[in-house]
């Protein structure tokens, strides 16, 4: 079940995903979610707890509140925070608008 192969693209907007929805204090490999994200992508829950902490290292709003994520965060959890978070608060924006305006 573990791998010690480079994360995937696919993995690492998977994880990304959970770690938009969970809290910090939550990103643990006793998680559930983490441990079933886990079972699915072939990686030990310990392994995603570890890239969602890399995450967020990266993560402005945990930044502002004290909390740094893990030093030296992995650099390519840096190149997906930069390149995939952005598009994410642009289509939550232009969802809440029509929810909204409904």
């Amino acid at each position: 079940m573990a791998r010690a192969d480079a994360w995937t693209h696919e993995e690492m907007i998977l994880v990304l995903n959970l770690y938009l929805k969970l809290p910090f204090g939550k990103m643990d490999r006793r998680n559930p979610d983490v441990i079933h994200l886990a079972n699915i992508i072939g990686r030990t829950p310990n392994a995603v707890a570890l890239r969602l902490v890399n995450f967020a290292s990266y993560d402005p709003q945990l930044q502002q509140r004290g909390i740094a994520g893990m030093a030296h965060g992995g650099k390519k959890c840096g190149v997906y925070w930069q390149k995939v978070v952005p598009v994410v608060w642009v289509v939550v924006n232009k969802t809440l608008l029509v929810v909204v305006n409904i």
